[in-house]
């Protein structure tokens, strides 16, 4: 991986840290720019790897402002091989390990919502 590969990726990370640790609420677009100053190629490459990230606007005084929040994580694709075929404590374990292995980076991030159990 070479440096802008590397700093892409540190960058994702980063963004992806402070949604989840956000827990679902909106974070504030100022807060998601300190994280990357090309935030919404970070975004959108979250978005392909399969997060889902909403994100609103509303004017105030007439500037406008943003937030975005994570709703959920990755999900193999029903057609994957590592899918789950059934609703099995197995299958969920196996998804686990797919959704794991879509992004290396995706190693030194934080559980999508720390401290909960399933």
């Amino acid at each position: 991986m070479n440096g802008a590969d590397s700093s892409r990726a540190t960058q994702r990370g980063r963004v992806l840290n402070l949604l989840i640790a956000a827990r679902g609420a909106w974070v504030p677009l100022p807060e998601i720019a300190a994280c990357a100053a090309q935030y919404n190629a970070r975004v959108l490459e979250l978005r392909r790897l399969g997060f889902r990230i909403e994100n609103r606007t509303k004017k105030v005084d007439g500037a406008r402002h943003s937030w975005f929040r994570l709703i959920s994580g990755p999900t193999p694709a029903a057609d994957s091989p590592t899918a789950p075929r059934t609703h099995s404590a197995d299958s969920q374990i196996g998804a686990a390990a797919h959704t794991h292995s879509i992004s290396q980076e995706l190693d030194d991030t934080l559980p999508l919502f720390p401290g909960e159990r399933s």
